[in-house]
């Protein structure tokens, strides 16, 4: 026993030792920048692009068995044809790996992976080919090369999948430039920061985006920010979107009234597996009007079936109408168009859409009822609407003529005023 314990000891104490030696000696005996020439020519040989590796790589060894991986300055030629700008670039990336789980646990743990100043340009020709095309085709190419596995030898590869955490990745300054020569468009989502919390599957992780919006056509620019509580599920399917928020804060020429604040929040599941999507919270809230709805979908062997039921807050549709930049026509009474709102429930597949409950109330007009299209093809119309009370002459526009006198009226008196006026200035003359 007492053999046995001391052969023990000295197989972890030399595993030890000959990790320390490699975590001293490796990274004096071995530098990755000597590499370089040969990362960039297997890069060539599989993308046919040109990779240049501008900054230091600085590798090193920790206890026990850490692998921590810093790199410089590296840039990606673009496509043949695209102009000298690089398809990608970055300014420093940073990664650690923790292999000792990965041989002990079949676990592999990754530290924060870190990326600053990254760069991306996207691009299409007159033509409509991207810049991308070709690095794709060479992807499906090397699948189509690759010979199919048999069922058992593929699950037993996934079998041997280790596990992966990661514990969070953190993107600094990226820019993406999207270039449309064939519709003559710009765009540049610039500033953008994305920060993902530590990643283990079935575990919520935190989600956050911000970036700025820049384009020419149509004419748009602002700040977009995006948070949510993911949980995903990779072997099942299963992506859960917890408390996600979508705000978008924009202007400029194409934005309705010049500009706009809108936020969507909600929850989102989605399991591929049984093809459903339920969103059973759901509000987007835009130019002071709020829509809350639930929204269900299912695909099964009758094909795809919907179902939702939709809410809009009661609002002002003449300050709608002019938070949007719309002139209304001024009408005898200053009450039309103070007060709306809504609430329908729908139903449908892919052939048929029912509104089985529809409530709608305009001012003191209130619409209720439902209503359907069966058959998309043929369009066969269904309506059974009930209207309380509608007084047309509630929204009349104020009469021309009306509005005449009152003007005509209106100069007289500003002229009897500014005479009276003249008149009592020339007697304090005299």
């Amino acid at each position: 026993m007492n053999k046995l314990l001391k052969f023990t000891l000295w197989i972890l104490a030399s595993i030890v030792l000959l990790t320390m030696l490699a975590a001293v000696l490796i990274p004096v005996l071995i530098d990755p920048n000597d590499y370089k020439d040969e990362i960039a020519a297997q890069v060539h040989e599989q993308t046919g692009r040109m990779l240049r590796i501008q900054g230091d790589i600085d590798l090193s060894f920790s206890f026990p068995l850490s692998v921590s991986l810093d790199l410089g300055q590296v840039e990606l030629s673009n496509a043949e044809g695209f102009g000298e700008l690089p398809f990608a670039k970055m300014q420093d990336a940073s990664l650690f790996v923790a292999i000792w789980p990965l041989l002990t646990k079949n676990q592999l743990n990754i530290g924060e992976i870190k990326l600053t100043g990254m760069e991306l340009n996207l691009m299409r020709n007159e033509q409509g080919k991207t810049n991308w095309e070709d690095i794709t085709q060479t992807k499906t190419e090397a699948v189509k090369s690759t010979e199919p596995e048999t069922t058992t030898a593929a699950e037993s590869e996934r079998s041997a999948v280790p596990a992966i955490t990661v514990a969070g990745i953190d993107i600094r300054d990226a820019t993406i430039n999207w270039t449309d020569k064939q519709n003559q468009q710009q765009i540049t989502l610039s500033r953008a920061n994305i920060s993902i919390s530590q990643l283990i599957e079935n575990t919520p992780f935190d989600f956050k985006l911000s970036t700025r919006l820049l384009s020419d056509k149509p004419a748009i620019n602002g700040d977009i920010t995006l948070s949510s509580k993911p949980t995903i599920a990779l072997s099942e399917q299963v992506f859960n979107l917890a408390e996600t928020q979508l705000t978008v804060d924009l202007s400029g020429d194409a934005v309705p009234g010049g500009k706009n604040q809108s936020s969507l929040t909600g929850n989102i599941l989605y399991d591929g597996q049984k093809q459903q999507l339920d969103i059973p919270q759901l509000m987007l809230s835009s130019y002071d009007v709020n829509i809350n709805g639930q929204f269900h979908t299912l695909t099964s062997d009758k094909g795809l079936q919907y179902n939702g039921i939709f809410t809009i807050d009661s609002f002002s549709p003449k300050q709608l109408a002019s938070r949007l930049g719309a002139a209304l026509p001024e009408m005898k009474n200053p009450s039309a168009l103070s007060s709306a709102d809504m609430q329908l429930e729908i139903t449908g597949d892919q052939n048929q859409l029912a509104i089985s409950s529809l409530s709608a109330n305009l001012d003191n007009t209130s619409l209720t009822g439902s209503a359907s299209i069966k058959n998309f093809q043929t369009s066969r119309y269904k309506f059974d609407l009930a209207l309380n009370q509608l007084d047309l002459d509630y929204y009349a526009a104020v009469e021309a003529a009306q509005k005449s006198e009152q003007t005509t009226a209106k100069n007289d008196n500003e002229k009897a005023a500014s005479s009276r006026q003249v008149t009592a200035g020339s007697s304090t003359a005299k």
